[in-house]
C-alpha cells in the first residue's frame, strides 16, 4: 500500500486556531442549550420508551440507541438531558474524530482545519442535539475509517481489532450502518492497492470481530419473524421508481450550502484521481464518500418517499471534509477570483449553519415569530410538556389511557403517567414507521385492548393522524357507551389539536350512531384550504377560496369564512370526486362526492393589513366548527 505523509508546511496561524476554538465553544454551548430546552420529539420519545424495555432489539432499531438512553438516564437522571447525554457527547466528539482520521492523511495542520470545517456544515455542526442514531453513527463511522486507515498503512493487528470492534458497535446502532461495510467492500475490491490487503489476515479478523454485532440483530429477528429486517429492507420501500426523487443532489446541496457542496465534489474528484494513481488513503476516503453521495443518489428514487432520506448521506460529507483543506489552500494561493470563491463558500456555509441553529431555536420562541412565517416553523420538538401537564389535570393514578397516536403514547411515558397502561389505536403511521410490531410485542396495540377497562382516559390527537381519526373515533364509540368530554386543547395557532375524554361502560345501549351534536362519536369537521390564495404573501383585488370540508356522519350544510370576526357566506356541496384517494374507506359523509366549497372575496373592501381568517363548516345537525385558520395579508395598491 502506497502511503505518503504530507509535510506539515507552515504552522497554522494563531488567529485561525482561535477562530476554530471559538466556533467549537459557541456551537457546543448552543447544542447544550438546545438539548436542555427542546422537548423530546416523537422518535426520541419512542426510543426512550424502548430504553425502559431493554431487549436484544426492536422492530425499528438494534439495541444500542435504547442502551445509550438508558445509560444516560442512569448517569444524570431521567430527564431530557439524560435521554440525550451520550448522543450529545458523541456529536461534540465528532470534530476530534475527524482530526484523528485526517492527521496521518493530510498532516496535523490540515487535520486541524478539517476539524474546524466540520463546524461549517449544518449537519456536523448541530449533530448531538437530538437523541437519534445518526448522532452515534457519524462519530462511529469516522473512528472506523481512522482505524482502517492506520491498519492498512501499518498492518498493526491492534488497528484491525479496533476497526472490527467499532464495526460491531455500528451494527448494533442502526440497520443503515450497512452502507459503510458495503462502501468499504467496494473500495477494497476496486483499488489494487487496497485489494492486496485481502490477502492478509487483518481484514478477515476485523470482519470476524464485527460479526459479533450481528448477534443481537439475529436474536431479535429470528424470534420475531424477521420483522425489523423485513421493514428496513422491504416493507418501508416501494422499490418503484419515483422521478421526483431525482432532485436528491439538489436537496443535499441545500442541506450543506451550494458553494461548499460544490467544493466538496471537486475535492472528491481530485481524491479519486490520486486514488487511481496509487494513493491508498485517498482511495479509501474517496470511494466511501462516492458511495454515500452518488450511490445513495441513484438509490433515492426507488426507496421510501414518505419519510426523509437526506440523513442517509450524512457520513459522505466527512471524508470530503478531511481532504477539503488541501483544496482550499490551493484556491487561497491562486488568483483573487479563486480566493474570493473560497471565502464566499465558507461565508455562505457559516450562514447556513446559523440558519440551522435558528431553525432549532425558532420553536422555543414561536410567539415572537412574525405570524406570516409561523407555518414554516417545525413543532415536532415543542409542546409535549404542555400536553402532559394538561392531560395530568384529568389523570387519576392508575388510569388506563387510550390514544390514537403512538407519539402521544410515547410522550406520556413520563413522570405521573409512568405506572399506567397506555394503549395505541392502529393507524397507517405506526406501520409506516416500523413500530406496529413493537407495540404488539409490548401488548399495547389495538389488538390488546382490555376486555373490561375501567373508565379509561382517552387522548385523541386531531392534528397528526388526519383522516384516520374517523376510524379511531368509530372504534372508541363502539367500545364504550358513555364518553364525556373533559377538555379540548389547541396549541400553536391550532396546528396542534387534542381532545381529552373519559369513557364509561354502562348497561345502556350504545349511543353510536346518534343524531346528537354533543356526542363524542362525532369526529371534528376536517377540511382543506386550496384556491389561488397564498396567505403568507400580500393579496390584492378579488381572491377565490376553495377546498373541501367533511362532517361525518351527518354531512355539511353550509360553509362560511370569517375575517377578524366578520362573517361571509360561501357555497358548499360542489362535486369533488377525487377525495376518495385520500379518505379511502373512511368516507361516511352522506354528501360525498359533493364536498367542495367555494367563495370569492374582494380585498378592497378592507384596509391594507394583516387579518385573522377562519374557515367554518356547519353540519346538517347544527354543528359549527372552525376547520382551518390562516393569516390573510391584504396589500392593495393606492387608487
Amino acid at each position: 500500500m502506497k502511503y505518503q505523509s504530507n509535510s506539515e508546511g507552515a504552522p497554522l496561524a494563531r488567529p485561525l486556531i482561535m477562530l476554530i476554538l471559538v466556533g467549537f465553544s459557541l456551537t457546543a454551548a448552543l447544542r447544550l442549550y438546545l438539548a436542555l430546552s427542546l422537548d423530546l420529539f416523537g422518535d426520541e420519545s419512542f426510543y426512550r420508551w424502548e430504553s425502559q424495555n431493554i431487549d436484544w432489539g426492536y422492530s425499528d432499531l438494534p439495541p444500542l440507541t435504547a442502551l445509550a438512553i438508558r445509560l444516560g438516564t442512569i448517569l444524570v437522571g431521567d430527564s431530557t438531558l439524560g435521554t440525550r447525554l451520550l448522543f450529545l457527547l458523541a456529536g461534540l466528539a465528532l470534530p476530534a474524530a475527524i482530526f484523528w482520521l485526517a492527521r496521518p492523511v493530510t498532516g496535523h495542520r490540515h487535520a486541524l482545519v478539517a476539524a474546524g470545517l466540520s463546524l461549517l456544515v449544518p449537519v456536523t455542526a448541530t449533530i448531538g442535539v437530538l437523541a437519534i442514531p445518526d448522532s452515534l453513527l457519524l462519530t462511529e463511522c469516522c473512528l472506523i475509517m481512522a482505524a482502517l486507515e492506520r491498519a492498512c498503512r501499518s498492518q498493526g493487528m491492534r488497528w484491525w481489532v479496533l476497526a472490527g470492534l467499532l464495526m460491531a458497535v455500528g451494527l448494533t446502532t442502526h440497520y443503515r450502518f450497512i452502507f459503510l461495510p458495503v462502501a468499504l467492500t467496494l473500495a477494497f475490491l476496486a483499488f489494487p492497492m487496497l485489494r492486496v490487503q485481502l490477502r492478509r489476515p487483518g481484514p478477515w479478523i476485523a470482519v470476524g470481530i464485527a460479526s459479533i454485532g450481528l448477534l443481537p440483530v439475529a436474536i431479535f429477528n429470528l424470534g420475531n419473524d424477521f420483522a425489523a429486517i423485513a421493514f428496513h429492507f422491504s416493507g418501508r420501500h416501494p422499490w418503484v421508481f419515483h422521478p421526483e426523487a431525482l432532485k436528491y443532489p439538489l436537496l443535499q446541496a441545500g442541506v450543506v450550502s451550494p458553494l461548499l457542496y460544490g467544493l466538496m465534489l471537486w475535492t472528491l474528484f481530485a481524491a479519486l484521481r490520486r486514488g487511481w494513481r496509487g494513493d491508498a488513503p485517498r482511495a479509501l476516503l474517496a470511494s466511501v464518500a462516492l458511495f454515500y453521495i452518488l450511490g445513495l443518489t441513484l438509490l433515492a428514487p426507488w426507496v421510501d418517499q414518505t419519510s426523509t432520506t437526506l440523513h442517509w448521506a450524512w457520513f459522505g460529507y466527512v471524508p470530503m471534509l478531511v481532504l477539503l483543506p488541501e483544496q482550499l489552500e490551493r484556491l487561497w494561493r491562486g488568483s483573487r477570483l479563486a480566493r474570493g470563491f473560497a471565502g464566499s463558500s465558507l461565508g455562505l456555509a457559516a450562514l447556513f449553519v446559523g440558519g440551522a441553529f435558528l431553525g432549532l431555536l425558532a420553536p422555543l420562541h414561536y410567539d415572537r415569530i412574525p405570524e406570516a412565517q409561523r407555518d414554516k416553523v417545525t413543532l415536532r420538538m415543542v409542546g409535549w410538556e404542555v400536553l402532559r401537564q394538561d392531560v395530568a389535570e384529568h389523570y387519576r393514578p392508575g388510569d388506563v389511557i387510550y390514544t390514537n397516536n403512538y407519539y402521544v403514547a410515547a410522550q406520556l411515558q413520563h413522570r405521573v403517567f409512568r405506572g399506567s397502561r397506555i394503549y395505541v389505536l392502529d393507524h397507517d403511521k405506526t406501520h409506516r414507521d416500523g413500530r406496529s410490531v413493537q407495540l404488539d410485542l409490548w401488548q399495547v396495540s389495538e389488538r390488546f385492548l382490555p376486555a373490561e377497562p375501567a373508565s379509561p382516559l382517552l387522548v385523541i390527537d386531531y392534528s397528526d393522524v388526519r383522516w384516520e381519526v374517523y376510524r379511531h373515533v368509530d372504534t372508541l364509540c363502539r367500545e364504550f357507551n358513555l364518553i364525556e368530554t373533559l377538555d379540548e386543547l389547541s396549541y400553536y395557532d391550532g396546528r396542534r389539536r387534542y381532545g381529552i375524554y373519559r369513557a364509561e361502560v354502562s348497561g345502556e345501549a350504545p349511543r353510536y350512531p346518534a343524531e346528537d351534536a354533543s356526542d363524542f362519536c362525532l369526529p371534528p369537521l376536517i377540511g382543506l384550504t386550496a384556491g389561488n390564495v397564498s396567505f403568507s404573501r400580500p393579496n390584492s383585488g378579488e381572491i377565490q377560496l376553495s377546498g373541501y370540508v367533511l362532517a361525518q356522519p351527518e354531512g355539511v350544510e353550509a360553509f362560511r369564512f370569517r375575517i377578524d370576526g366578520r362573517e361571509y357566506e360561501g357555497l358548499s356541496g360542489i362535486e369533488h370526486p377525487r377525495v376518495d384517494a385520500i379518505l379511502r374507506d373512511n368516507i361516511r359523509d352522506p354528501g360525498y362526492p359533493n364536498i367542495l366549497y367555494y367563495a370569492t372575496f374582494d380585498t378592497r373592501t378592507l384596509p391594507n393589513g394583516r387579518y385573522d381568517m377562519e374557515f367554518v363548516g356547519i353540519s346538517n345537525w347544527g354543528r359549527e366548527e372552525v376547520f382551518a385558520r390562516r393569516k390573510l395579508i391584504i396589500e392593495n395598491p393606492p387608487e
